[in-house]
């Protein structure tokens, strides 16, 4: 008759049949000696022993599991061990722990040494994590990430890419943000002056909006373009809006100064000031020429005059080389240090008073 299960008497090495059992030199040999066929199966209820050893497979069955103990034992109230187990759905190795036993840690490493223990709540800590191929595996997915990574230093062959709103932060507070554009939270300069562009010839940026900017070098406006100063508007109004501007630029090969507006905009004068003192403005209609915030001498499409009386053209040491006039209206004294040459005067009496002409003998007189 097969034996099934031994539930209460142990077999121990001091009784014939456990001598037989535990030196037996094949399982055959051991079966018999307690009764079991060649097919029967025997289930122990449980085995205790100081050392095991088995030259094939250690199975635990269908609900079962592996422990090792590090506090207790199986079956007592206190007890910290590590097991192995499938829990229904996946496999398991974890610390656990009864009573006032402590969840401890698990660790995996080689040769005493740890590369990686898990803490529970803690977290997982690791020695260094290398991929068994390169640019082949992933850490997290597209959507499973982890919250934060915290690193010292980071070093990257491939791109770093950031979703939308995303920041870069530094201490807790925001150095850059990614949007619809790129929002820095500090100053952005160069490490040493003098040595890297912002842009190329070849790549440009489109435009540069800023508050102030200073320049120690030259500020360089390339063929085509201009330099503009606004008063209303701004650059993106140009083209439909309405603007008030001052412009620098070449307009076929002729360098220009000049005010300009569009739509609402209303065309300004130009002032060209010397220190508050030599100035020339430039109206849309005339040319007034001030010193000192006076008003000394304007000039339009027919006339060059004084502002006032009491402006002379030359002087009696800085005189021109020559006035060349069809006409000349004088109210006061008309003075020559040297020849006057008459041309094209009438040869008879205009009858004009005060006009000059030629008698036919070629007597100058004065119409009376």
């Amino acid at each position: 008759m097969a034996i099934t299960a031994f539930t209460s008497t142990a077999i121990i090495d001091a009784t014939t049949i456990g001598k037989t059992v535990l030196t037996a030199s094949s399982e055959g040999i051991a079966a018999d000696a307690i009764g079991l066929g060649a097919t029967d199966d025997v289930t122990f209820n449980s085995v205790d022993a100081v050392d095991g050893s088995f030259s094939g497979s250690l199975i635990s069955e269908v609900g079962g599991s592996l422990r090792v103990y590090g506090l207790g034992t199986e079956g007592d109230t206190d007890t910290e061990y590590i097991e192995m187990r499938h829990d229904g759905t996946r496999f398991v190795i974890d610390g656990r722990n009864t009573g006032a036993g402590t969840s401890q840690e698990v660790g995996i490493g080689r040769a005493g040494s740890m590369s990686m223990i898990h803490s529970g709540s803690g977290g997982t800590k690791t020695r260094s994590m290398v991929p068994q191929v390169t640019a082949t595996y992933v850490i997290g997915a597209t959507n499973l990430r982890y919250n934060k990574v915290y690193s010292v230093d980071g070093d990257f062959s491939g791109d770093i890419n950031f979703a939308s709103g995303s920041y870069i932060n530094q201490g807790g507070s925001p150095q850059l943000r990614f949007g619809s554009r790129m929002t820095t939270y500090n100053e952005l300069s160069p490490s040493t002056t003098n040595t890297y562009a912002l842009g190329v010839d070849a790549n440009r940026w489109s435009s540069v909006a800023s508050v102030d900017g200073s320049f120690s070098g030259n500020l360089d406006t390339e063929v085509g373009g201009s330099t503009r100063l606004f008063n209303l508007g701004s650059d993106a109004d140009v083209a439909a809006g309405d603007t008030e501007y001052l412009e620098t630029s070449f307009d076929t090969n002729v360098a220009t100064i000049a005010t300009r507006q569009t739509g609402a905009g209303t065309s300004r004068h130009l002032l060209l000031d010397v220190n508050n003192r030599m100035q020339i403005l430039l109206n849309g209609e005339s040319v007034i020429f001030a010193y000192n915030g006076l008003n000394k001498f304007y000039m339009n499409t027919t006339t060059f005059a004084p502002w006032g009386t009491g402006k002379n053209i030359g002087s009696s040491s800085a005189r021109f080389a020559g006035i060349y006039g069809i006409d000349g209206n004088f109210s006061g004294d008309v003075t020559m240090a040297g020849d006057v040459n008459f041309t094209n005067l009438p040869t008879s009496d205009p009858g004009v008073p005060g006009q000059l002409y030629v008698t036919t003998g070629g007597a100058l007189k004065v119409s009376q």
